[in-house]
């Protein structure tokens, strides 16, 4: 019960028993008041009555005594009135029984009235003779007090509601500051950190509004310099100053996260970047200059990469760039390898000097190391300076024997025959408790068949599919599948969690129908919960957002993957109110040796629980890794460590 209701039950039961209170003492004084009126009115009756029989009684004139009584009784005032000699023998009497009509029976046996027997003794010369006994009729009296009764409780009762009715709206008016409050309180719970500008006229109130508002503002504030700081660290330990692409040691996370996730990334490419004589420009042109040419090839960069391979930019020294695009084949690798060369070519910002850029290109398969492809996409970067013009090579390292990459019709035709028969394969990979090795949920990772019957994972197959405009189509097919999954399996207590693209996400229809099947399916849509990749997310923050209520009303769970991967302000948090954020993968492989990576991941790990919301890492591929984010108060942790993908739950 609220605490107005508790104070308006309060006031009204003070006021109850102030007006129930004040009705019974009001109708005892009436009923003393009517008893003193009956005791008067007989003894004056008998006085009068006395003095007006005393000549016939002397005349012993019974006739006109008799008269005489019968005359006043007849009034209707009286029970009795008789006349007795002082022996007790009756001269003259008059009686009635009391009928008492219009009064309530249990009125009259709730409130008796006495009426009382008056005398008076009338003297015959110095001697009593007789006396006059006279008793009044209590029936008028009640008939009085029944209708004084009826009034004073109409007012007490109209009075009492008035009251009620005041105290109501009083109570209604005064707390609705602590109303206010509650809402205050509830929204700083849930993420949102609201000032309440109108303060309350009552002074107790007014400090607490003062001190919510003073609290609500400090935890904001501290969540902001939290989320200001990790932010400053992180750009000053991964972030380019002059182009704000990540820099060398950014870049290597990544390398290195790329060659470790070999199920999202079996094969991609490496393009290293060089403008040649550079320090030569900054002599002659100035190093301003040289920084808007920096920034220009950084932006032409980005223009000629598509933004759906989610492709890794960064300046790795003073005029060197590098491009990491994952899940490329050798031919996709020489085409964007030209094409970058061929818009670099151009590049000229009003210098009577031509600009000169050398692009070298590894490719990445399966158990080809970090170094390995940094050292071919070096000696590819070698031979195109040898050719002392803009140009583009490719290394043969990671060429040879490399997986086998089809092409992007053929992977097409394959994700269509998926769809056609609702035919994705869901591996599972277990996201467990840090602090009890308990599971948290399982990922799916989604897979194709080709058509020996070998699978081909998403990393492979979405590139296609985002290119050819269905991965909404694959989203619905793979939301099905899993709550017919789960619908399978009633007595399990098991959930998983389902990418979602962005495509998808963005797409207001399938918003729409993704809502009415979770609510089709409300007796297991607790099991599934969604997430999607931060990329994706920061497109449209507000879209993001409102599927986020949307699902939680269901009880579905989202959560970003791949959390910090594209070095973006993270003060978004406060707005998406997300269940749960993955750290990406570049930040967590062997942190136990990276101190940078340790103060980033503790640092965002303090933010997240301060708005409510687990953090997962990703990759989590060693013992030293686990142990490290331990320590950091990460919540729970994926990887092959913990267990590696496979089909069945046992993983």
């Amino acid at each position: 019960m609220t605490l107005s209701r508790q104070l308006i039950l309060l006031v009204c039961l003070l006021f109850f028993l102030v007006f129930a209170g004040t009705f019974f003492i009001s109708l005892q004084n009436t009923r003393d008041y009517l008893e003193n009126q009956l005791d008067s009115h007989a003894q004056d009756t008998a006085t009068s009555l006395g003095l007006s029989l005393k000549p016939h009684l002397e005349k012993n004139d019974i006739a006109t005594m008799d008269s005489m009584v019968d005359a006043i009784f007849d009034r209707g005032y009286y029970t009795l009135i008789s006349l007795e000699k002082m022996d007790g023998s009756i001269i003259v009497k008059s009686s009635q029984p009391v009928k008492i009509e219009g009064v309530p029976e249990w009125f009259v046996n709730l409130i008796p009235l006495n009426a009382p027997f008056r005398s008076s003794v009338i003297t015959m010369g110095w001697n009593p003779g007789a006396k006059v006994i006279v008793q009044s009729n209590p029936g008028y009296a009640y008939d009085d007090l029944w209708d004084s009764a009826a009034g004073m409780l109409r007012w007490s009762l109209g009075s009492l509601l008035a009251a009620i009715i005041i105290v109501i709206v009083a109570l209604r008016f005064i707390l609705s500051p602590l109303r206010d409050i509650a809402k205050q309180a509830l929204a700083i719970a849930s993420r949102e950190f609201p000032i309440l500008e109108k303060l309350p006229r009552t002074r107790d109130l007014r400090v607490v509004v003062l001190a919510m508002n003073k609290m609500a503002s400090k935890v904001e504030n501290m969540l902001a310099e939290q989320t200001e700081l990790a932010e400053k660290m992180r750009r000053e330990a991964y972030d380019d100053p002059v182009t704000g692409l990540i820099n060398r040691r950014g870049f290597n996370l990544n390398l290195d996260r790329m060659v470790t996730a070999k199920e999202e990334v079996p094969y991609g490419a490496m393009f290293i970047v060089q403008i040649a004589d550079f320090d030569d420009y900054n002599k002659k042109n100035g190093y301003a200059a040289g920084d808007e040419l920096l920034k220009q090839v950084t932006q032409l960069l980005a223009d000629l990469v598509e933004p759906s391979r989610e492709p890794v930019l960064a300046r790795i020294s003073g005029s060197e760039f590098a491009v990491l695009i994952g899940n490329l084949s050798v031919e996709e690798a020489q085409e964007i390898g030209e094409s970058i060369s061929r818009g670099l070519g151009k590049v000229n910002l009003g210098q009577t000097d031509d600009i000169t850029l050398h692009i070298g290109v590894g490719y990445y398969r399966a158990k080809l190391s970090a170094a390995d492809l940094l050292a071919g996409a070096d000696m590819a970067l070698r031979s195109a300076q040898r050719s002392g013009e803009t140009s583009c090579c490719l290394s043969d390292t990671g060429v040879a024997g490399s997986v086998q990459v089809r092409g992007a019709t053929q992977i097409k035709e394959m994700i269509q025959n998926a769809i056609d028969a609702h035919g994705f394969v869901f591996y599972f990979q277990p996201v467990k408790m840090l602090a009890d090795g308990q599971v948290l949920h399982y990922e799916l990772l989604a897979r194709i068949k080709d058509e020996n019957g070998d699978l081909i994972p998403a990393g492979v197959f979405i590139p296609t599919a985002e290119r050819f405009g269905i991965t909404t189509e694959i989203d619905r097919i793979l939301v099905e599948q899993v709550l017919e999954m789960i619908a399978a399996s009633p007595d399990s207590s098991n959930t998983f969690a389902l990418n979602l693209s962005a495509t998808s996400v963005l797409n207001q229809e399938f918003v729409d129908w993704l809502c009415d099947k979770i609510e089709a399916s409300s007796s297991v849509a607790h099991r599934i919960m969604f997430e999607m990749t931060e990329t994706g997310a920061l497109i449209d923050l507000e879209r993001v957002s409102t599927l986020v209520e949307r699902l939680r009303e269901h009880g579905v769970s989202f959560g970003l993957d791949h959390f910090g991967a594209r070095h973006a302000s993270f003060g978004y948090l406060k707005s998406l109110k997300l269940d749960y954020i993955k750290i990406d993968g570049s930040y967590v492989v062997n942190i136990g040796d990276e101190k940078e990576n340790q103060f980033f991941v503790g640092a965002i790990s303090k933010i997240a629980h301060g708005l409510e919301m687990k953090v997962i890492a990703e990759m989590v591929e060693s013992e030293s890794d686990f142990n490290t984010l331990a320590g950091l108060n990460i919540d729970a942790a994926q990887g092959y460590y913990l267990g590696k993908p496979g089909e069945s739950l046992d993983v």
